[in-house]
C-alpha cells in the first residue's frame, strides 16, 4: 500500500521473484507503471505461501467420488423443504445471487455475458430476464428479495453501468447490490508470478 518505504522490486526481487524485473528499462512506461502497481496490491506473505503450497503438491482424495447431491425429482416431490423455502422468502430472509464475472467472449460478445440477448421473441438479455423473475417473486411472496451481484475486475464498471442504463430493471438501485470476486495470483508450476499482455500480473479468481 501507499505506506510501504520497500520498492516492492527489491521484495519481490528477494522472494525469488527477479524474473519480473528482466529487461526492465526497454518496457514501455506504462506496462511498468501496470506492475508496480499489481505489485503494491500483494501481500509478500501471501506470494510466499502459495508458493510453498504449490511445492507441496496437489493434495490427492484416496478415491474420487461424485458429490452428494438432491435430484430434481426428490426435490420437487418434497412439500416440507417447499413450504420452508416458501416461508424463508415471504420473511424476507433470503436474496437472489448471480454469478456474473465472465465476459460473452466464447459468444462473440465483448460485453458482460449477463448482456448477451437469450429468449428468441423479445430478445431478453440475462440481466433482464432473471430480473423479471425477481420481480415475480417480489409480488408472489411480498418480499424485498435483495439481488447480489459478483462480477470480475473485468467486468464491474460495464455490469454496473448497464444497470443504471436499464434504471435497475424496475428493482430500485437500492435492493441491487454488486461485489466483486477475490482474485489471486496466478503461477507457474514452478512458482513463478505470471505476467499479463498489460505488463501488470496476471490474475486468477
Amino acid at each position: 500500500g501507499a505506506g510501504t518505504d520497500h520498492d516492492p522490486r527489491e521484495v519481490f526481487e528477494a522472494l525469488g521473484q527477479g524474473h519480473l524485473f528482466a529487461h526492465w528499462d526497454a518496457r514501455p512506461p506504462g506496462m511498468r507503471r501496470q506492475l508496480l502497481e499489481d505489485l503494491e496490491t500483494l501481500d509478500p506473505k501471501l506470494v510466499a505461501s502459495l508458493v510453498e503450497r504449490l511445492a507441496e503438491g496437489p493434495a490427492r482424495p484416496a478415491r474420487v467420488e461424485p458429490a452428494p447431491h438432491v435430484s430434481l425429482r426428490e426435490i420437487g416431490a418434497d412439500r416440507e423443504a417447499r413450504g420452508i423455502g416458501e416461508e424463508l422468502l415471504a420473511s424476507g430472509r433470503t436474496a437472489f445471487l448471480t454469478v456474473a464475472g465472465g465476459q460473452g467472449s466464447r459468444l462473440g460478445f465483448d460485453d458482460p455475458k449477463g448482456l448477451f440477448p437469450v429468449t428468441p421473441m423479445r430478445r431478453l438479455t440475462l440481466f433482464a430476464l432473471f430480473a423479471e423473475k425477481l420481480l415475480a417473486a417480489r409480488r408472489r411472496y411480498g418480499a424485498a428479495i435483495p439481488w447480489l451481484i459478483m462480477t470480475s475486475r473485468g467486468n464491474h464498471e460495464a455490469t454496473r453501468r448497464a444497470f443504471e442504463r436499464a434504471d435497475w430493471y424496475g428493482l430500485g438501485a437500492g435492493s441491487v447490490r454488486f461485489f466483486t470476486q477475490g482474485m489471486l495470483p496466478a503461477l507457474s508450476p514452478e512458482g513463478r508470478l505470471l505476467l499479463a499482455d498489460d505488463g501488470g500480473l496476471f490474475w486468477s479468481p
